[in-house]
């Protein structure tokens, strides 16, 4: 059970900062290229 928990963290972690290296490449060139 201690095992299990320990790599669905990891997953987590893994999951939300590959959701965030998509938010700062993707959707900061979107924003800056509608607000040219």
């Amino acid at each position: 059970m201690n095992n299990t928990k320990k790599s669905l963290k990891v997953l987590f972690i893994g999951e939300s900062w590959h959701i965030h290296m998509i938010h700062s490449k993707g959707y900061d060139s979107f924003t800056s290229s509608k607000y040219e």
